[in-house]
């Protein structure tokens, strides 16, 4: 039996940026590269501490970015963006020098990399554009304001009566322009089964087929760990006012009525059900909210809302007049799709693969037939059952959903092309 190697660890305190280890995580990316290489990183790296080093209370703070020619990830220490843990742990890296066999241990700085995105480009757009028009235009807006009723009709007719060769083009362009810009999103199709989402076929068990991980990120369940206990806190007054005031669909009302008594998986399912809110809140959106601002409710980080918005909805270039392209968020039908996959199946999670759809449909405001057409689409099988509804004696059927086991996605019918007849 071979003795254990021992070695001599020297603490070494770190005096600022200059001497501290950085432990690097991306949220949206894997770093494949091998930043050991000889030949340049593609990867530019900016390592940022604050200028008032005397100050107890800001000389800790430590920004990180990461900068390629098409992204830039931020990191911070400090603030709702640093890592979940970083309040509760302190983090140190050893160097072992392996012929003297002794180990210089340093601080270490954890971050959590998120890609910067800008939510207020698509409304600096809009107001340039709004500013720069032309004189025309201008006397257009006062005629429609200040003019009689004559001079109206006049800018009216006129207006429809311009559909002439350049409105043509700019209608053909605006079909042709209106491609999603960003490549993972472009790239986000189905599997020729109608279904927009990982999944495990070959599954044991049906939290196996279809993971709680590719539906909500890990990362994302801890940022959740804050705005859950509003949910399994809530008095009982304060859950009839949410009822009165329509504060919360009527499924996730109804689950937290019981959320305080069953104590197994408490905060996770707490977590999906305000995640579960921010998918219903999008779902319900028209395309001018989307286009603008999303009401997401104010205590979900904003890092879950950015997140949300890149998964479901693209950007894309409109032409305007002038001949000026500017960016509008969209949610195209599969992206809609994709979005009531979601909620279906974060819904199934939560009631254990047993999902009753009568509450659920109420509260998406969409047709049984749409409904049950994508609960198919993802492998669930709908029966009925007879439950007699309130004080009345009328029974009401409900909808249930499981989900059997080995996995069968229903296939497409091929449609078949009307043969015509030759004269």
């Amino acid at each position: 039996m071979s003795k254990m190697s021992t070695c001599t660890m020297q603490y070494i305190p770190s005096t600022g940026p200059a001497d501290e280890a950085v432990l690097v995580k991306f949220t949206h990316a894997n770093l494949n590269q091998n930043l050991h290489k000889e030949e340049p990183s593609p990867i530019r790296f900016g390592y940022y501490g604050h200028r008032d080093a005397d100050n107890p209370k800001e000389k800790d703070k430590r920004i990180l970015v990461a900068e390629t020619d098409s992204m830039q990830y931020i990191g911070y220490n400090f603030g709702d963006k640093a890592p979940p843990s970083k309040n509760l742990t302190k983090l140190f890296v050893g160097i072992l020098d392996k012929k003297t066999r002794r180990m210089q241990v340093h601080d270490a700085q954890y971050f959590l990399m998120r890609p910067q995105i800008n939510l207020h480009e698509d409304q600096a757009t809009e107001d340039q554009d709004e500013k720069e028009v032309s004189f025309i235009e201008k006397r257009d807006k006062l005629t429609e304001e200040f003019g009689s009723t004559k001079r109206k009709r006049t800018v009216q007719t006129r207006l429809c009566n311009k559909m002439g060769k350049l409105e043509l083009d700019r209608g053909i362009a605006s079909a042709v322009q209106s491609v999603p810009l960003d490549p993972q999103t472009s790239n986000d199709t189905d599997n020729g089964h109608g279904i927009y989402l990982p999944y495990d076929k070959d599954g044991e068990r049906p939290e196996e087929v279809y993971k709680l991980d590719d539906l909500i990120s890990p990362e994302h369940m801890e940022l959740l760990q804050d705005p859950c206990q509003k949910l399994i806190n809530v008095k009982k007054e304060e859950l009839e006012k949410w009822r009165a005031r329509s504060q919360y669909p009527g499924y996730i009302l109804d689950h937290i009525e019981v959320l305080q008594s069953d104590t197994q998986d408490q905060e996770k399912k707490a977590a999906c059900l305000q995640y579960l809110h921010c998918l219903i809140i999008l779902h319900h959106c028209n395309a001018k909210a989307i286009r603008t601002k999303v009401p997401f409710p104010d205590d979900i980080p904003d890092d879950i809302k950015i997140a949300i918005l890149q998964s479901f909805t693209v950007i894309a270039a409109a032409p305007t007049s002038g001949n000026r392209n500017k960016s509008v968020r969209l949610m195209p039908l599969r992206l809609k799709d994709k979005l009531l996959q979601f909620i279906i199946l974060i819904c199934l999670h939560i009631d254990g693969f047993q999902l009753l759809l009568n509450q659920l449909r109420s509260d998406l405001q969409i047709g049984f037939n749409k409904l049950l057409s994508h609960v198919r689409n993802v492998g669930c099988k709908v029966t009925s059952r007879k439950q007699r509804g309130g004080d009345t004696h009328l029974s009401v059927v409900q909808k249930i959903a499981t989900l059997p086991l080995p996995l069968k996605l229903p296939s497409r019918p091929v449609r078949k092309q009307k043969k015509t007849r030759g004269k």
